[in-house]
Formats: C-alpha cells, structure tokens, sequence
C-alpha cells in the first residue's frame, strides 16, 4: 500500500503516477510541507495567493522532490512570469511564429485514452528561418500553454500528451539551432506544468 496525504491508502501507483496527489510517500508530503513553509518564509507567496498543491507537485516532481531545486525554480519561475504580468498576449506580440503555426505545425488532436489534451507537431511544416524575431516564441509559448493549462485544470488533468510526426522531416528544412535553444529555453524557464510533456 502507498500512503497518501490526499484520502486512503491506495495500491502502488503506476510509475506516471508516482509523485501525484494520491500517490505521495510519507517523504513527499514531507517535502511538499516543507516546501510550502520555504515559499511562506521567503515571502516568494503569501497565503492568499498560495499555488494549489497539484501545482506545487509539478515543481517537486520536476525536481526528484529536492526541496531546494524546487524552491529555485518556482523563484525562476515568478520572475520570468513577472516579465509578462499585466499583459495579454496576443497574435500581433508573435506575428511570424503566428504564421508559421496556422500552416499546421501544431495542432490539438483531441483526447487520449486517459483524458488528456493530445497535441501533434508536424515538424515536416516547422520553417524556422521564416520566424524573423525569435524572441516571439517565447511569447507564443506563454500564450499557447496558458490556454492549454487552462483547459487541463478545467478537465482536472495533470500533464498532456505529444506526439511528433516525423514523416517528410528535413533536418536541413525543418531544423535551427537557434530556433531550438530559443524553444528550449521558453519551456526550462516556464513552471514545470508548461514544460511537462509524456
């Protein structure tokens, strides 16, 4: 049996369970009330504007349930998301990754078999060099999650699915660097809930 902090005892989660609401170890619960007391004691949240402890597992999870390595990323995370505080972001803040994005490149393909948001990228139709100002893809990437984070937690889902359809791929089409670093970057600054992908 696997002790929870979230109801009774519950047989031994399948591993994409570990670490969830309802499957924690006495360990996790211990790290996630540790966790909340650091972000207390550093004033990074207050009370009234506490994140919800399934979002606070995203940041432990990420991190192996290191309580530090979480606390620094949830700080990483306030301040990249003060850069966009008070502002709705719009397609004219992405117009060429706009563009590039109704041609297909990314699109929701419903629902998986646990009622999870399935998105597929068709990187056959990723142009890269046709974005002219990389820094759009992060305000994309903050749009497009946003939305998507929204529609998980009215569907009390936890994660996503992707799929990547590789057929007609061309490294030297569909493939930058920069483009790629730019990406990476957007998501590993991004909570954990935005990076996360099965």
């Amino acid at each position: 049996m696997f002790p929870s902090a979230w109801g009774p005892q519950k047989p031994a989660p399948k591993p994409e369970l570990w670490g969830f609401p309802g499957y924690l170890t006495a360990e996790q619960v211990a790290a996630l009330k540790d966790f909340k007391a650091g972000i207390l004691g550093e004033g990074l949240l207050g009370e009234r504007n506490m994140v919800p402890d399934p979002d606070l597992l995203r940041f432990l999870r990420a991190r192996e349930f290191n309580v530090r390595k979480a606390t620094e990323m949830l700080r990483k995370d306030l301040d990249w998301r003060r850069g966009f505080e008070g502002r709705r972001l719009a397609p004219a803040d992405y117009p060429s990754i706009n563009k590039l994005m109704g041609s297909g490149v990314l699109y929701r393909a419903g629902f998986d078999k646990d009622g999870r948001v399935v998105l597929v990228s068709r990187l056959c139709r990723l142009f890269p060099k046709e974005v002219q100002d990389l820094s759009e893809l992060p305000r994309y990437w903050v749009s497009y999650m946003q939305l998507l984070v929204g529609e998980m937690t009215e569907r009390s889902c936890v994660d996503y699915t992707t799929i990547a359809d590789l057929a007609n791929f061309s490294p030297s089409r569909n493939f930058s660097l920069a483009f790629i670093k730019t990406l990476i970057g957007a998501r590993a600054s991004a909570p954990a809930n935005l990076a996360r992908a099965d």
